[in-house]
């Protein structure tokens, strides 16, 4: 009889046939889900390549309910703006998406819709998007559940509808005298792909077509640059035709094209080109070194000279690098025309203060762009020898010639007390107190009244006749700068530094008025890194900051906090204050004032005050040194001083003694060497040349140290100065020079 707990035997037949069907089953199963990820995956690598694809786990099928949505086109230009489409990917059949279009602008009103799914794929067609912004398109689809959306895909185009312009034709509409061999070029306002088309050049009849397409027209960015097959036939009127449409931006916005002979014309040159070249004529331009720190050092004369077969036109001259270590003493070149195989010269000098390494390029081009450069170094040595410091001139009860028994002196005596002697690279002069830098430290002497000498203290009597050190100004300083009026600044580590007199907030830290008196160091607000020199004047500070000047005090609101000047943002290389003006030097050698202008004192043919900068007539190049006096100023021009403003004690040096609004020379009937630095800030001004001092202008208490207290309106030779000075300082009616030894 069976036994109803055991299991039935089955028929192996049947279980054979069995096992098959759940085999073939399960093998459809696998190649479904395998061919629905392939078809994800693919999907999913084209958009990934254009960074199209929405976030999800980055797998393989995608988690259920997720889609993705895409702009077909790349972008969307003014053609097409009228009928823009996107699909929807990995959708589910029956479902309803939502989606929107909208620009970066939140004024303008998105596009909106939705659409049941039929299928895993739709593709939404005929939107217009001409009401939304140029730029980044945003499309966001989402899946909804009622009202609320579950899931979100999202992508990304450009809208762009404006046609490329262009912005400048080479050569120059209307231009004339071009090369045969210059290359015709396009700048576009953005950047362009070449389209279809032929671009004629014409003269009177046609001369060539370059397509567009073509090898001969080079595309890069937005410039786009044609290559004739020949050279442009010489003196001859042309005209080159750009069919509209011949470029494109890269949304397919086409350009309008040069359609009219008169839109892009130029005529040739008759072939013949100038053609520049420099050769050294004496000295070595690679090694122009400064020995003993005797400055200037040894000339190098460079030859410009015209190869080529055509007029070279107004030279110009171009000197780049440390500029200030470089003094042009002769310059034929500036201006000059070179007609062909003729030649011109330029003298220069090296100069320096410290010792270093310097750096500069000359470069000299003519009108047609030709140029030719000469590369010039050197390097200073010998300014750490011994250099004692001398003063003469004014020194009753202030200690300013520094410790001679306060007695003034119509011939320079030595600054006693000031110890080593070694080191000394910069020296100023304010109304009655100096100051030297020394191995990277700042020392004062003199009057003390407005804590002029930093070191705390202040009031009428206060004195020191030896070289002190200001609060904390020991170590890091690289320039500085005295005043007439009573204060002192100093670059330190980058920083500038400002203390003593501060009525009309000079001092530029911020006070005035109450904080009359700052009798140490304070930084300059603002002025904290990037400054490399400072000036003073009786009322307002200066600093280059970064090659831009900045100036703080009364003339500058509001009081005692820096502003930038209006002109001299960049590019500026030197500063000096006078009284009541400053003078600054750009790199190209141009020469620029501001402030009081009652005697001429800014040097632009006026005695017109000007709180905005204006340019010196005849000084717009070749500068290498400025210094402003009380009303007067003085510049170092290819190696001679010009002077102009207050003239009544000879103080312009020219022989005469009437004012000038404009540059003069001074006399150099004595002074006939190269001159290599000048210092001004009373009614007097000194200078060296060839390693000698000359000073001339006001002389009533022997500030020029002849011997004399007789004014004079012509150079005179100080006493025992000739040979070897180095450094040179004016205050009101006194003077210090550096001598080495």
């Amino acid at each position: 009889m069976p036994n109803k707990f055991m299991k039935p035997q089955k028929d192996p037949l049947s279980m054979i046939i069995r096992t098959v069907i759940i085999l073939a089953l399960a093998f459809i199963t696998a190649f479904q889900v395998q061919a629905a990820d392939m078809k994800y995956r693919v999907r999913k690598r084209i958009c990934e390549m254009d960074d199209s694809c929405p976030s999800d786990s980055g797998g393989g099928t995608p988690p259920a309910g997720s889609h993705a949505a895409q702009f077909v086109p790349a972008y969307i230009n003014i053609a097409g703006q009228g009928s823009v489409a996107f699909t929807l990917t990995f959708a589910e059949a029956g479902v309803t998406y939502a989606y929107s279009i909208n620009d970066a602008n939140p004024v303008t009103a998105a596009i909106t819709g939705s659409l049941v799914a039929s299928g895993a794929d739709e593709t939404v067609t005929g939107l217009n998007l001409g009401g939304l912004d140029d730029g980044t398109i945003t499309l966001t689809a989402s899946r909804m559940e009622g009202a609320t959306p579950v899931s979100t895909a999202t992508d990304t185009i450009t809208k762009d509808t404006i046609a490329p312009q262009v912005t400048t034709l080479s050569p120059a509409d209307n231009s004339a005298s071009i090369p045969p061999g210059t290359p015709p070029a396009l700048t576009f306002s953005e950047n362009i792909l070449a389209a279809s088309g032929n671009i004629a050049i014409n003269a009177v009849a046609l001369i060539e077509n370059i397509a567009v397409s073509g090898p001969q027209v080079a595309i890069s960015g937005n410039l786009a640059t044609l290559s004739p097959s020949s050279l442009l036939p010489t003196s001859t009127a042309l005209h080159i035709l750009v069919p509209a449409g011949a470029f494109t931006d890269l949304a397919g916005n086409p350009h309008v094209g040069l359609t009219s002979a008169t839109d892009w014309n130029f005529t040739t040159s008759d072939g013949s080109e100038p053609d520049l070249s420099i050769s050294v004529v004496s000295g070595t331009p690679g090694t122009m070194d400064i020995a003993n720190g005797l400055s200037p050092g040894a000339a190098v004369i460079l030859s410009i000279a015209n190869t080529g077969d055509a007029n070279s036109g107004a030279l110009q001259i171009l000197l780049t690098g440390t500029v200030t270590n470089f003094l042009k003493t002769d310059d034929d070149c500036t201006g000059a025309n070179l007609v062909p195989a003729d030649s011109c010269q330029i003298t220069l000098h090296p100069i320096a203060t410290e010792d270093g390494p310097y750096t500069a390029t000359l470069t000299a081009s003519d009108t047609r762009g030709e140029s030719a450069s000469q590369a010039l170094a050197g390097t200073a040595a010998g300014f750490s020898i011994s250099a004692p410091a001398w003063c003469w001139g004014s020194n009753s009860g202030v200690g300013a010639l520094g410790g001679y028994e306060y007695v003034s002196s119509s011939v320079p005596v030595p600054v006693t007390n000031m110890g080593e002697s070694v080191g000394i690279s910069a020296m100023v002069s304010g109304y009655t107190h100096n100051c030297f830098i020394q191995n990277g430290g700042l020392k004062c002497w003199g009057y003390n009244s407005s804590g002029q000498l930093g070191n705390g203290e202040s009031g009428v009597g206060t004195i020191s006749s030896i070289p002190i050190t200001p609060i904390g100004m020991d170590s890091g300083i690289t320039d500085a700068a005295a005043s007439n009026g009573n204060y002192t600044c100093a670059v330190k580590n980058g920083a500038a530094w400002c203390w003593g007199y501060n009525q009309g907030g000079q001092v530029g830290d911020g006070t005035s008025g109450g904080q009359l008196l700052r009798p140490f160091p304070a930084i300059v607000l603002g002025m904290n890194s990037g400054v490399t020199k400072v000036a003073t004047s009786a009322w307002n500070g200066c600093a280059i900051k970064n090659g831009g000047v900045w100036c703080w005090g009364t003339i500058f609101e509001p009081v005692g906090t820096p502003a930038l000047v209006p002109g001299l943002e960049s590019g500026v290389i030197a500063i000096n204050g006078g009284t009541y003006h400053h003078c600054a030097i750009k790199t190209n050698g141009s020469v620029w004032c501001w402030g009081v202008n009652t005697f001429g004192q800014l040097g632009n043919g006026t005695t017109t005050t000007s709180f905005t900068p204006v340019a010196v007539t005849g000084m717009d190049s070749g500068a290498t040194a400025v210094a402003a006096g009380a009303n007067s100023s003085c510049a170092i021009k290819n190696g001679r001083v010009w002077c102009w403003g207050y003239n009544e004690q000879g103080v312009l040096g020219n022989g005469l003694n009437t004012n000038s609004p404009v540059p003069v020379p001074v006399t150099t009937t004595n002074m006939s060497a190269p001159v290599s630095s000048i210092s001004a800030l009373g009614s007097h001004t000194c200078a060296i040349a060839g390693q000698k001092l000359w000073c001339w202008g006001y002389n009533n208490a022997g500030q020029l140290g002849n011997g004399t207290t007789t004014s004079s309106n012509v150079p005179v030779p100080v006493t025992g100065m000739n040979t070897g000075v180095a450094l040179i300082s004016m205050g009101a009616v006194h003077s210090c020079a550096v001598v080495r030894e």
